[in-house]
């Protein structure tokens, strides 16, 4: 679950099985998300270990996954790249390509959030950027909208990895009153 008001979000339960929320994250008041992801040193641990609502960041990338159950521990691995295969017809690159791996074993979603600059863009622009994850040979949008544009992070749900792309369309979607 996303919030305005802090960096991210992951909900977890208590022992006697009453929901709460831990806050992962501080106010990004400079609209910079490295400033968020640099608060979150310390937080999380470098290996993936085994659990429920398992946290991973990579600092130099600007993104951070939490797996929804991790049954064996592992090692997770952001790469950050300028190469990678050509977006879908209709959209161009924001930013670089991520290819995401890990030896740790999981069940279910992974929600994978990446950050990105917003230097030049309109707020209309910033709602229309896309998560894509290449999936069999081709883009697929794993979005998780809205965007949250307060913290500059795009964030999607996928039950695997291989590359991932922040995306925007060539043609930004006008709102028309009616």
């Amino acid at each position: 679950r996303q919030r305005d008001d802090v960096a991210f979000v992951r909900t977890g339960g208590d022992p006697d099985g009453v929901a709460n929320e831990e806050y992962f994250g501080v106010v990004d008041a400079e609209r910079n998300p490295k400033d968020a992801f640099n608060a979150l040193s310390g937080i999380f641990a470098i290996n993936t270990s085994a659990g429920s609502d398992i946290p991973y960041a990579d600092y130099n990338s600007n993104t951070i996954l939490t797996f929804a159950e991790v049954t064996s521990s592992g090692q997770t691995e952001v790469t950050e790249s300028a190469a990678g295969p050509n977006p879908p017809s209709g959209f161009h690159l924001q930013g670089n390509y991520y290819d995401i791996t890990t030896t740790a074993v999981f069940l279910g979603q992974v929600q994978v959030c990446v950050g990105y600059d917003d230097t030049g863009l309109t707020e209309q622009q910033e709602m229309a950027l896309r998560l894509f994850h290449f999936e069999n040979g081709s883009w697929v949008d794993v979005s998780q909208l809205p965007n949250n544009i307060l913290n500059n992070v795009v964030c999607g749900n996928v039950t695997s990895f291989s590359p991932f792309v922040i995306l925007k369309p060539n043609q930004t979607p006008v709102a028309h009153a009616g």
